[in-house]
């Protein structure tokens, strides 16, 4: 199924990255997906010209969601050029668009459009369209595309919570607008006794949480990568000896691998239920002197 995944990138203008994955394109020869409006020219093979109104959705089984339409013209001018805005009618970008140009691509043969526009949260879109051939139906072929580009978003996403889980007592801890978590740090031993993420907000900025707790263990650093999202956190809580309920232990899963469990994993087990098409970007939660009490995540 479609992958869309959007991450902050240190830019002046065009300050957010999106990859959309899996999504794919019916290129049918029929109405209402197709009509020629000029044959070419019997000699020299130019001038030949038809509109499209091609489906495009988040998969290729019977399934699949319709995400939207790719409307524009086919040219053939040598080879066959193709413009289209791509009109997103369901899902988070629901009223955006994309404007995309190229070179028809060939059966045997992956290739590339270019992103040259965009509007609503993919306003000032630019960027790449990969294509590739995917397999035959009725009436012509379906095309996967996959979409990497930066655009200049303009309304904040809005962040939703998730827990927290955990204890009562200590302090309330959290992340102020995040947008994409850079590393975490977690002091263990039995218990999890601190915890620091740093992180980019939803203007652009570095941040750190400082520490959440402030106890003494092993401490192991969690630095993610360039394209690393966060897309699930689990963990356990436990109640002490003195009636106090904490974070026992933390796992965190990304798109590239898993971190942890930090901690001993005997208490309650939790999990931050996470929809496929969100991320988790920041936290917040409970902490005292000594320990984590609760723990909950930011997604978006």
């Amino acid at each position: 199924m479609a992958k869309f995944q959007i991450t902050p990138f240190p830019g002046l203008v065009e300050n957010t990255e999106f990859n959309f994955g899996s999504l794919y394109l019916y290129n049918i020869s029929n109405p209402p997906s197709y009509a020629s409006i000029k044959e070419n020219n019997a000699t020299t093979g130019w001038g030949g010209a038809s509109l499209v109104n091609w489906q495009i959705y988040d998969g290729d089984g019977s399934g699949a969601n319709l995400v939207g339409h790719a409307q524009g013209m086919q040219i053939h001018a040598g080879a066959s050029h193709q413009s289209f805005t791509l009109v997103f009618e369901n899902g988070r970008f629901k009223g955006s668009t994309l404007y995309v140009v190229g070179q028809t691509v060939r059966v045997e043969q992956a290739g590339e459009w270019s992103i040259v526009g965009g509007t609503g949260d993919l306003a000032m879109a630019r960027g790449v369209v990969k294509v590739k051939f995917h397999e035959k139906v009725k009436d012509g072929n379906t095309w996967e595309l996959r979409f990497h580009g930066f655009c200049s978003m303009q309304s904040l996403p809005t962040l939703t919570k998730t827990g927290p889980w955990g204890g009562h007592g200590g302090s309330v801890t959290e992340s102020e607008q995040p947008w994409r978590i850079e590393s975490m740090t977690i002091v263990h031993e039995g218990i999890i006794a601190m915890f620091s993420c740093s992180y980019v907000d939803l203007s652009g900025k570095r941040r750190t949480t400082g520490s959440w707790g402030g106890g003494n263990g092993i401490r192991t650093k969690v630095e993610l990568g360039p394209r690393e999202i966060l897309k699930a956190v689990s963990g356990t809580y436990v109640s002490l000896y003195n009636g106090q309920t904490v974070i026992e232990s933390l796992k965190f899963v990304t798109n590239e691998g898993t971190y942890g469990p930090y901690g001993r994993t005997t208490g309650t087990p939790f999990n931050a239920d996470v929809p496929k098409d969100q991320s988790i970007v920041g936290f917040f939660g409970r902490a005292d002197d000594t320990q984590l009490i609760a723990f909950g995540v930011y997604t978006v």
